[in-house]
Parts: structure tokens; sequence; C-alpha cells
């Protein structure tokens, strides 16, 4: 008895394993793919953030230059 539960246990465990190995490396490029996308996303927010920011920013030294400097010398 306890040679088949060991036996069975063996089978269970390399039947596993064998399917492991096969979807591993798929589960790893799927990751993958998701990651850069995620990583692709952020950026392309990341610079749009940027650039609104520095337009923002932009007008207001532009506004702010033309309050603080004498129309006349």
């Amino acid at each position: 008895m306890p040679e088949k539960a060991l036996q069975s246990v063996k089978n269970d465990y390399e039947g596993l394993n064998a399917q492991l190995l096969d979807e591993l490396p798929k589960l790893y490029s799927l990751s993958i793919q998701l990651l850069q996308g995620c990583i692709a996303a952020f950026v392309q927010a990341q610079r749009e953030y940027v650039n609104q920011r520095s337009i923002q920013l932009s007008d207001t030294l532009d506004v702010s230059h033309t309050i603080v400097s004498p129309r006349y010398h």
C-alpha cells in the first residue's frame, strides 16, 4: 500500500512538473508583455503631464514677466 501511494504521489508530481515546465515560459512571456505595456503607458502619461506643466509654467512666466517688468524706463 505505501508503495502505491508513493507511486501515485510521484506521478502527480511529475504531471504537475511537466505542466509547469510547459506553462511557465508562456506565463513569463505574457507577463513581460504586460509589464512593457504598463511601462509604455506610464511613460506616455508622464510625458503628457510634463508637457502640460511646461506649457502652464511657460504661460505663467510670460504673464509674470509682463506684470513685473516696468513699462517705463
